[in-house]
């Protein structure tokens, strides 16, 4: 009702109806994603048979690599009166794009590594490294979180992460209340453990996530995004996106952690609770790795170096650092064959290491 209300009787911008019938897309399906008044995901697909009926989008290709003059088109064509091109792809290809494949492979190989605790070992083997006294238990948690969460979800990861958060918490409170009793003075600082380490879980899912374009869907927004609004920009691939977020992301990681337990909440230099045992005692709960386990982590790191390495010069034209793909093109042409690097993209890869 709100929707054909909306359609009928709101007129946002005067000479271009296109916006209203947009506009009332967008509150049809917030309406029905906050009430669930459907399945969710049949929510998402409202706009393969609205966007045609309303004009907004066609449902078939314009043409391959075709341009379309939006000053010139018509309302009835479904276009919206500008006076410059864009490339103009149809809706039904948006739920099929290549970062979709891309995140659809992520998403089914983060299924695998949760399966068989992958995640577990691989935090719990850098919490070794990094842990002991507290501050440097929560930098060891928040280096974890954010690597997995450079490949695994946001969310996800920290929802992965929460369980031996607290159960860290709830060790460090026992010790402490320990000392109490026995007539030992704690410092005042160290209540300030919970609440540090949570937090660093949250802010370090959140900053993993940016060093991929994998790590978190507004980046594959941007990715497609780009070049339709773009088109002669450079192609934004895994690997020129890490150049530049992976530098970032790391600062901002540091930055967060000093903060964190220097600034905001103070932690104690020393303490004696250093997380050994307890991390120990996790490794050992796991025990030696599964052959699922191997298997798994083999895939895991092979989708991850492949989707770093694909693109045909790593680090742009003017430096002479080759990818895979540009072997594997010279290897074809040395038996005679086409090359096909350039028909390979990050969806390519990402659906073959999840098969």
């Amino acid at each position: 009702m709100v929707f054909l209300l909306m359609l009928a009787f709101v007129d946002l911008d005067p000479g271009n109806p296109l916006v209203t019938r947009m506009a009332a897309v967008i509150l049809l399906m917030t309406i029905w994603w906050m009430t669930e008044a459907i399945p969710l995901a049949a929510t998402a697909l409202l706009p393969i048979p609205l966007f045609p009926f309303l004009g907004i989008m066609r449902g078939r290709e314009v043409g391959a690599g075709s341009r379309v003059d939006l000053g010139a088109a018509s309302i009835q064509d479904g276009f919206s009166a500008r006076d410059f091109d864009v490339v103009f792809p149809n809706v039904a290809s948006q739920y099929m794009d290549w970062i979709i494949l891309l995140f659809m492979g992520g998403f089914i190989i983060a299924v695998a590594v949760e399966k068989w605790n992958l995640h577990k070992r691989i935090a719990l083997n850098i919490l070794r490294v990094v842990g002991g006294q507290p501050h440097r238990l929560v930098l060891g948690f928040m280096l974890a979180t954010g690597f997995l969460s450079m490949w695994l979800s946001n969310t996800a990861t920290a929802l992965m992460m929460m369980p031996m958060g607290t159960s860290l918490i709830l060790l460090y409170e026992e010790l402490n209340a320990g000392l109490l009793k026995q007539g030992q003075v704690i410092d005042e600082r160290a209540e300030n453990f919970g609440l540090t380490l949570l937090l660093g879980i949250a802010y370090s899912a959140s900053i993993g996530g940016f060093a991929t374009l994998i790590g978190t869907p507004p980046n594959g927004v941007l990715a497609t995004q780009l070049p339709q609004l773009f088109p002669e920009a450079p192609d934004l691939t895994f690997s020129t996106w890490m150049i530049f977020a992976l530098p970032m992301s790391g600062v901002y990681m540091i930055l967060a952690w000093l903060l964190l337990t220097r600034l905001v909440f103070p932690l104690p230099s020393t303490t004696p609770f250093t997380g050994r045992d307890f991390i120990q005692n996790e490794l050992r709960k796991l025990g030696p790795m599964s052959v699922e386990e191997r298997r798994v982590l083999m895939v895991f790191a092979s989708f991850a170096l492949l989707l770093m390495t694909r693109k045909e010069r790593l680090f742009g034209a003017d430096v002479d650092i080759f990818g895979w793909s540009y072997y594997l093109d010279n290897l074809l042409r040395s038996v005679g064959s086409a090359p096909v690097g350039y028909l390979i993209d990050d969806g390519t890869v990402s659906i073959g290491m999840a098969l």
